[in-house]
């Protein structure tokens, strides 16, 4: 290692200011006031505001300046025009009760408003309300304690607090949608016992505290807000317990600290944030950070956030419990007092808990990270670390600590000085600015800066190139290119885009707008994320353009790329075991797959996207096995949504949402599957589609489509085409313009355990279907009818399914429950039939067919209970037809040319005493018969000699008894065969 320079002496001078800044910040809270030292005048300090009132003053919108008023129910409407049910707050307040909504219209309310119920009070098209010509100090909106708060779309201005809450309450509470600006403390929330969020606001030009939350025991969050121009600090968090969030804030130009989190107890976070120039104006040689956590015990994390320009970035100081810096970017943060310049990005002077910081940029301070004294555990991961003038400062520390593959290159002193450090630090693998490692002055004490990388961890990209080496690259500026903008050539290659921009400009040329080009040989390792990419469209004829390209790529990654316009939005050729998850791709416009995966891309996993709008296809997947798709949602495309095509096997689909294709027939699908085996579609939700919800066709087997709701498609909800052992299981099907499940031309199939209900056409259709089974389905409320067996499908199981063919009231429809047209040898049992026109129908030369413990119970007009239409060979064992004037009249037969249908009642018959079994047989055809056997239980025969039943006809006229009858007593049955129609029953001879 090299001794330090004699320049360093000059730094030293300069540092020791580091060690000082921002030691003497007070306890949090120590007043019990917003800030360390005491804000605002005493009556702000003692509660914000005199005590509530039990009436509020004349002319500060009292119950005495309007009459008592009616209110409708749960709301009272606040309208100073007059027109609402109250002309101030104050008084719609007074008027709710627990759980009212007080909806506030436009206007500007000069009043301050104690809410002393649990109510709702919103201004949906927005309030202001003026404190400025109110005498005395007056709080906006406060709280009574143990109220809810809930308050949304006023701006408050001129108050000594904007919105004042409660240290207790009953439910979480809700701020949304508010301006709070020009008051002396715009949010005071301090010791809040409760979880509560400020969401969707602008606190801005308070005189002191923006936010105030010190020593807050809740669990609160800070989303989509500005916070700025406040005279001190933006948000007070020092000395909070519970856990906290500030997600997607904008912190900027405040006159003290940006975040002061000192001493806060409970686990917190800063996400998406920026967190800018703030403490700059103040002119007292104090410090402040933009994010101040010193003392902190709590774990917490700044993530994806910008902390620039502030007196020091992040103060973490004497910290002890764990916390992180990931994907940010803390530099430019500069302190110039009286005596000379000062300033540190990363503060962690002391700190004994672990920490890390990962993928962020250090840069243009001071001091970049300031690690002295710190006793932690704690590691620098793919970082740039440059242009300051020392890099990381470790002097003295006492835990073990590394620093790899980052950049830290031109700090004009060191680039990590590491005197007195025990252990020994670990700084290998690093970028030192050249390939020969880290020169004179740039590693120094005890610290081991060997085996140092020959090129940058983190290379900035600031205009279109040519990547043809590994490491971490950074765009650092919005592209644009009329050719391609970044070709990558090498392996092992990240490209962060940071949140840039990359857009092609000229659809008249081959545009893309990354490719990772391994057609060559084949790359491995490659990364895109966090792009916004726009305009990679090809117009010459046979030609396309790409957002993202990746071929010959293996095991890479693209995640959080935004993608408008184009051509294929991310296409994947020839590209295996790759993750491409939270992008977007919307409004490719021009013919071809928004995302697309070809010519032997396989294994490769889609998660979360969002694939909308495309012109053509939304996914398309060709000749590219076993890739997983979930939980992405795929809608308004104009042709199918998702298409699988060209022996595409063992691909899974499983959580999507996929929905509202927007061309009508089969080519506009949700699913469209036309090739490939062993391709599994679990669990998405499909609808809304024009055409099917899923179509499988072209000869592929062992499909598995189950657990999914496949609802309001303008097609067939399920249809399988040539292509065999399809299980279709557990799937909700409704509400379909065609018919619900439909088979055709094959076999093996299992469809088994379906809701199948108020589909167009029929419930579930087989045609041309073999040796498949359709089990336990419930199927409902269609205008054909519940199953149909047709065009030769033979030796099929039909089981256990329950149909229900009750026509929907103002319908006309004539559906059959169960029918079989031209099938063969198919076996049916324990099915259950409730139908409003025919049960079943075996018509159209159907053969060898067998039904066996099937009911079939007439609802409505219902009156077909089986029908025999030029079928032949049907045999049917324990035929439940219903009530009869006994109940559940059971048959057994075989036939040809003959309706049975239930009988309850019948004329008498002089010849003999029933026993309440009756059923109508009718003739279709010159060759009909009926060979029956009547089944009836022991106590029908009560009365009559059991022995002499017979089964008797009358034809309209008279009774006669049907030849050749015979009677088990030991069964229990009565059999003929009939070859005369009419109604039938059992009769007997009194005992």
């Amino acid at each position: 290692m090299t001794s330090r320079s004699s320049h360093l002496a000059v730094a030293l001078s300069l540092l020791m200011v580091v060690s000082v800044v921002g030691a003497a910040a007070p306890a949090a809270g120590a007043d019990g006031g917003p800030g360390e030292t005491g804000h605002g005048p005493a009556a702000v300090d003692a509660g914000h505001g005199p005590a509530a009132p039990d009436a509020v003053a004349p002319g500060i919108g009292g119950p005495d300046t309007a009459d008592t008023v009616t209110r409708s129910a749960d709301t009272v409407v606040v309208d100073d025009d007059g027109t609402g049910d109250a002309q101030t707050i104050t008084q719609g307040v007074s008027e709710a009760d627990d759980g009212d909504t007080v909806e506030v219209r436009p206007g500007t309310y000069e009043e301050s408003v104690f809410v002393d119920a649990n109510v709702r009070l919103v201004a949906p098209d927005g309030a202001t309300l003026d404190g400025s010509s109110l005498s005395g100090e007056n709080d906006a909106i406060r709280f009574a304690e143990g109220v809810a708060v809930d308050v949304e779309g006023f701006t408050v201005t001129g108050y000594a607090v904007g919105v004042a809450l409660p240290r207790r309450s009953p439910a979480a509470g809700t701020l949304r949608d508010l301006t709070v600006r020009d008051n002396v403390i715009g949010v005071d929330a301090r010791g809040a016992g409760y979880d509560w969020t400020l969401a969707d606001a602008t606190v801005e030009g308070n005189d002191r505290v923006g936010v105030g939350a010190v020593g807050a025991t809740g669990d609160w969050e800070l989303a989509d807000v500005t916070l700025r121009d406040n005279g001190e600090e933006a948000v007070e968090a020092q000395g909070t317990t519970g856990d906290w969030a500030i997600a997607d804030a904008t912190v900027e130009g405040n006159d003290a600290v940006g975040v002061r989190a000192n001493a806060a107890e409970g686990d917190w976070s800063i996400t998406d944030s920026v967190v800018r120039n703030n403490g700059e104006s103040r002119s007292d040689n104090i410090t402040e950070p933009g994010i101040a956590a010193g003392d902190a015990t709590g774990d917490w994390v700044v993530s994806n956030t910008t902390v620039a320009g502030n007196d020091h970035g992040i103060d973490a100081s004497g910290t002890s419990g764990a916390w992180s810096v990931v994907g940010s970017n803390v530099s430019a943060n500069t302190f110039r007092p009286e005596r000379g310049q000062s300033g540190v990005n990363i503060r962690a002077i002391g700190a004994t808990g672990d920490w890390s910081v990962h993928d962020t940029r250090i840069a243009d301070s001071i001091v970049g990270i300031a690690a002295e004294r710190s006793t932690g555990d704690w590691r620098v991961r793919h970082a740039n670390v440059t242009g300051n003038a020392v890099g990381v400062l470790a002097a003295d520390t006492g835990g073990a600590w590394t620093i790899h593959r980052t950049g830290i290159t031109d700090n004009a002193v060191n680039g990590v000085d590491a005197e007195g450090a025990s252990p020994a630090g670990d700084a290998t693998r690093n970028w030192w600015g050249q390939a020969s490692g880290p020169g004179p002055d740039q590693c120094v004490g005890n610290v081991d800066c060997g085996e140092s990388l020959g090129q940058p961890a983190n290379q900035e990209i600031d205009e279109c190139t040519v990547v043809d080496q590994p490491g971490r690259y950074e765009v650092v500026a919005d592209l644009s290119s009329d050719g391609t903008c970044i070709e990558i050539a090498a392996s092992h290659v990240t490209v962060d885009g940071q949140g840039h921009s990359l857009t092609g400009t000229d659809p008249a040329s081959d545009s893309l707008g990354v490719y990772a080009n391994g057609s060559a040989g084949g790359l491995t390792g490659v990364t895109i994320t966090d792009l916004d990419m726009s305009g990679w469209a090809h117009n010459g004829f046979g030609e396309s353009g790409h957002a993202v390209r990746f071929e010959g790529v293996d095991d890479g990654e693209v995640s959080g790329v935004e993608i408008t316009g184009g051509d294929y939005g991310i296409r994947l050729i020839d590209a295996t075991g790759n993750r491409l998850a939270d992008n977007e791709i919307d409004d490719a416009t021009f013919g071809q797959a928004a995302l697309a995966l070809e010519s032997g891309s396989d294994g490769n996993t889609l998660v979360d996207n969002t694939v909308l709008d495309a012109d053509e296809y939304g996914v398309t997947v060709v000749s590219s096995s076993d890739n997983v798709f979930r939980a992405n949602e795929i809608g308004w495309s104009s042709a199918d949504n998702v298409r699988v095509v060209r022996g595409s096997g063992g691909n899974t689909f499983a959580d999507n949402v996929v929905h509202d294709s927007r061309w009508g027939g089969t080519g506009s699908a949700g699913f469209s599957i036309g090739g490939g085996s062993d391709l599994t579609i679990r669990n998405n939700t499909v609808t809304g589609n024009n055409g099917a919800g899923i179509y499988i066709s072209q000869a592929g087997s062992r499909y598995t489509v189950r657990d999914n709701t496949i609802e309001a498609n303008g097609g067939k909800g399920i249809a399988v085409s040539d292509a065999g052992a399809a299980t279709v299981r557990s799937n909700t099907v409704v509400g379909n313009g065609n018919t619900g499940i439909r088979l055709r031309d094959n076999g093996g199939h299992a469809v088994a355990n379906n809701t199948v209900a108020d589909n167009g056409g029929w419930g579930v259709s087989l045609r041309g279907v073999t040796d498949s089974d359709v089990t336990d389905n419930a199927v409902e409320r269609h205008p054909d009818g519940g199953i149909r067996l047709e065009g030769g499908s033979s030796n099929n199981r039909v089981t256990g399914n329950a149909v229900e063919n009750v026509h929907t009231r103002g319908t006309i429809t004539w559906p059959t429950g169960i029918e079989l047209t031209d099938a063969h040898d198919n076996r049916l049992s324990r099915n259950t039939v409730v139908n409003s026109y025919r049960g079943i129908h075996v018509t159209d030369g159907s053969s060898g067919n067998a039904l066996t413990d099937t009911g079939v119970y007439a609802a409505g007009s219902g009156t077909r209970a089986l029908a025999l239409d030029g079928a032949s060979g049907t045999t049917v064992e324990s035929l439940d037809i219903g009530d009869s004037t006994a109940p559940n009249t059971t048959l057994s037969f075989e036939g040809s040319d003959v309706r049975i249908s239930p009988a309850d009642t019948a004329p008498s018959n002089p010849n003999g005493a029933g026993i309440g079994r009756l059923f109508n047989a009718t003739s279709l055809g010159p060759d009909a018969y009926l060979d029956v056997t009547l089944h009836y239980e022991a106590g029908d025969a009560t009365g009559v000699g059991e022995s002499t039943l017979s089964l008797w006809t009358h034809d309209g006229s008279a009774w006669t008894e049907a030849g050749g009858a015979t009677v088990d007593t030991d069964a229990r049955t009565v059999s003929a065969n009939l070859t005369a129609f009419g109604t039938h029953g059992a009769f007997g001879s009194s005992p």
